[in-house]
C-alpha cells in the first residue's frame, strides 16, 4: 500500500528530485513538499476521471428532492464524494439506465431524471491512497512527475523531460486501465461442449 507521500517521492524521483518527503504539510514546508501539495489532488482527480475504475465505483440510492423542473419527473442529492456519475437505474428496473442531468446548487448538486427510485452508479472521489491498485500508483505517479517537472526544472528543459514523462504517463495508465478491466469482466455462464465433457458438467444430452 503507498500513501500520498510515497507517491509524491516516486514522482520526485522521476523527475530527477533527490527530495525524500515526510509529509505534504508543515512543519515539511519544503519547497517540494509545497508543489507535490498543490499537483497531487490535480493529477490524482485527473487520473480518477481517465477511466471508470473499479475500486472507485460505487452504487447508492438516492434520496429523493422536491422539484420544480418541467422536463425530469424527479429531483435528487447526490452523494457528497460524486466525482462523476456513470449511469442512473431505477429499483424496479435495475437492467435498464435511465437519462439523468446533473445541476449544481447553493446546497450542492442535484441529479434529474425520470427514474423512480434511483440508484446512483458513481465514481467516487477519495483521499486514501493506501486503497490504490499498484498500476493505478504507478499511472499516478508518471502523471504527477509530468506536472512537477515545469516547476523543478526551469526553462525548455522542464518542458523536455514533462513531455517525456506524459508519454510515460500515458503507457502507464493503458497498462493499469488492462488489468482493471480484465477485473471486471464476468464468468463465463455457457460452457461449450468440450469444456462440459471435461468437466463433467451437465450438457443437458444425458
Amino acid at each position: 500500500m503507498s500513501s500520498a507521500v510515497d507517491i509524491c517521492n516516486l514522482a520526485l524521483s522521476r523527475v530527477g528530485d533527490e527530495a525524500s518527503l515526510s509529509g505534504l504539510a508543515p512543519p515539511e514546508g519544503s519547497v517540494e513538499a509545497d508543489h507535490c501539495k498543490r499537483w497531487y489532488p490535480i493529477a490524482r482527480n485527473a487520473l480518477f476521471e481517465a477511466h471508470n475504475w473499479n475500486f472507485l465505483t460505487r452504487r447508492m440510492r438516492l434520496a429523493k428532492l422536491q422539484t420544480d423542473s418541467f422536463e425530469w419527473a424527479y429531483a435528487y442529492a447526490l452523494p457528497h464524494d460524486v466525482l462523476h456519475a456513470i449511469a442512473v437505474y431505477s429499483t424496479n428496473d435495475p437492467e435498464h439506465t435511465c437519462d439523468f442531468q446533473i445541476e449544481s446548487t447553493s446546497t450542492g448538486g442535484v441529479l434529474y431524471t425520470n427514474c423512480a427510485d434511483a440508484i446512483l452508479r458513481y465514481t467516487q472521489v477519495t483521499d486514501e491512497a493506501e486503497r490504490f491498485p499498484p498500476l493505478f500508483v504507478d499511472a499516478l505517479a508518471w502523471l504527477l512527475a509530468s506536472y512537477l517537472a515545469g516547476a523543478v526544472i526551469r526553462g525548455n528543459g522542464g518542458l523536455q523531460v514533462a513531455s517525456n514523462l506524459a508519454k510515460a504517463y500515458q503507457a502507464a495508465l493503458a497498462l493499469a486501465i488492462q488489468r482493471d478491466t480484465i477485473q471486471r469482466q464476468k464468468p463465463m455462464a455457457h460452457y461449450p461442449a468440450w469444456l462440459t465433457f471435461r468437466r463433467g458438467l451437465p450438457d443437458g444430452t444425458n
